[in-house]
């Protein structure tokens, strides 16, 4: 088996002030040191923000593990953790560049991988992921038709074929052992799961000791493979089919009740901005990216969850245990980030009922946004320079870019 663990961008859907605990108190650099410590292999995707706020709020420990780790691999992610299937073609491939140029930044590390947010991709992206030298991507669908709507042959390795001729390998995920995963460090029971394993990451931030419990995990755990030699005995011994498009799973999960796309107003003005041509700035197209997140339009409409948990020590029982919808990212949340945007990019376009919700909340959304574009042009001074989105684009491909051979 692999073990494939994203982290998402605020810890999809938790609250930011908790992710920020984690970082600051070197919860997460314990997390990763467990597999370390253990010699149990990980594939590891953050998205770019992840890795930027690591960065900057100092967490030396965990970088440090990421970047020489021979346990820890690196698959790449976007900059932010957004459905590229709902985003304008250009904004999908700027974000997954400035995902890549992030990770190598900061990592100083390759990834012959990437994991789309929440497995939904386009084809066009194919050939921005194998100009920056990705040969491969991961997919969740159960069933694989032809053009005739016939099932086709299951194979865990697809070659998906862009029609310019180039091609990414993609891994199916479909029979994962994410429920056993959650099962064994919420009733802390014995891990019983066979199969290839996808999850979040910051599963463990929304459990009580939920270190204690991610390290029974790891520890029983111990025989999953690196990635590259999965991929390696599975390109061997499987028939790898070849189609023309991704397998898709379906959105509604992730796209959430359309009454909660109220906040994307803000991104829609942007758009018009840029497509008016409009000068731009790097702050103005974070920005833009991080209206798209789909972590802010799931936890929006995300009942409350409860389930069984077995507290550590002694003679504990089993009871229920409880995430209310509000202390997810939810809409309060998503109101400060609208009104936030509005104050940055459109000072005289807002109106008063939603200045007087915002609680002083805009100096520390725009203080954050501002640390990710200093980073980034420090790193990069010729983003300076560009103010139209296709100047940008140009520069991520310039910087992403491999002599590749396909």
């Amino acid at each position: 088996m692999i073990d494939i663990v994203n982290f998402n961008g605020d810890a999809s859907c938790l609250k930011r002030a908790r992710y920020l605990h984690a970082i600051r108190e070197g919860e997460i650099a314990q997390w990763l040191g467990y597999y370390e410590a253990s010699s149990r292999h990980v594939s590891v995707g953050m998205c770019g923000v992840s890795l930027i706020d690591l960065f900057i709020h100092k967490d030396s420990a965990s970088l440090d593990l990421l970047r020489s780790s021979s346990y820890i691999h690196t698959i790449y992610r976007p900059f932010v953790h957004a459905l590229s299937t709902v985003m304008d073609p250009s904004l999908s491939c700027i974000n997954i560049l400035l995902g890549i140029l992030v990770t190598r930044t900061i990592l100083a590390r390759t990834s012959n991988y990437f994991l789309p947010p929440e497995f939904l991709f386009r084809m066009s992206d194919v050939l921005t992921l194998r100009k920056c030298g990705v040969e491969y991507t991961f997919d969740i669908s159960p069933d694989t038709l032809n053009h005739a709507n016939e099932l086709l042959p299951y194979s865990i390795i697809r070659c998906l074929v862009h029609p310019s001729g180039a091609s990414i390998k993609s891994i199916n995920m479909h029979q994962c052992s994410t429920k056993a995963y959650l099962r064994c460090i919420q009733i802390m029971s014995e891990y019983c799961g066979t199969d290839n394993l996808w999850r979040d990451g910051e599963s463990f931030l929304f459990l009580p000791d939920g270190l204690k419990r991610e390290e029974m995990f790891i520890n029983q755990t111990r025989h999953v493979k690196s990635i590259v030699s999965y991929v390696q005995e599975m390109s061997s011994a499987e028939l790898q089919l070849e189609l023309d498009y991704y397998p898709l799973r379906p959105l509604s999960p992730w796209i959430g009740d359309h009454a909660n796309h109220w906040y994307r107003q803000i991104g829609n003005r942007l758009l018009e901005w840029i497509y008016d041509d409009k000068p731009i700035t790097l702050f103005m197209l974070v920005l833009l990216l991080m209206m798209y997140s789909s972590d802010l339009r799931a936890s929006a409409s995300k009942d409350d969850v409860s389930f069984d948990i077995l507290p550590l020590g002694g003679h504990a029982r089993l009871h229920k245990f409880g995430l209310k919808r509000e202390v997810r990212t939810g809409y309060a949340e998503a109101l400060e980030w609208l009104a936030d945007i509005s104050i940055e990019v459109f000072p005289n376009d807002i109106s008063d009922s939603l200045v007087n919700s915002m609680n002083g909340s805009a100096n520390k959304l725009t203080s954050r946004i501002r640390s990710y574009v200093n980073l980034i042009v420090d790193s990069y001074p010729v983003f300076r320079h560009a103010n139209t989105l296709g100047a940008f684009k140009k520069i991520l491909e310039d910087n992403c870019s491999v002599q590749l051979d396909y």
